[in-house]
């Protein structure tokens, strides 16, 4: 996934997701000079309870969420680093796990 958007007084940004994400996932996030790694706790829907910068609803809309999909809506995430003036240079990756299917074998 990318960063998009970022509110700096706040640290959160705003995630396109690309693949699908869950709760508890670890992703790494990679900026033109360094690498974060960061377990998702809390991701939200709609935009974040901490930022009024990247909100797109009220804070009643805004929704906690526990997975993301790919080509979905984006996800809003308060990280525990800053990110630097390139922010939007950042993309994340996660490690390889097998895929969720709900079709029977």
């Amino acid at each position: 996934g990318r960063v998009v958007s970022y509110d700096r007084e706040n640290n959160v940004c705003e995630f396109e997701v690309k693949n699908r994400l869950d709760k508890g996932d670890k992703i790494t996030f990679i900026t033109p000079d360094s690498e974060h790694e960061i377990e998702l706790s809390e991701m939200y829907h709609f935009g974040h309870p901490d930022s009024d910068t990247l909100k797109t609803y009220t804070k009643n809309e805004i929704k906690l969420t526990e997975y993301a999909h790919g080509g979905d809506k984006n996800i809003f995430i308060k990280l525990p680093f800053k990110l630097k003036e390139n922010w939007d240079k950042t993309i994340a990756r996660m490690t390889f796990k097998e895929p969720v299917s709900t079709k029977k074998k």
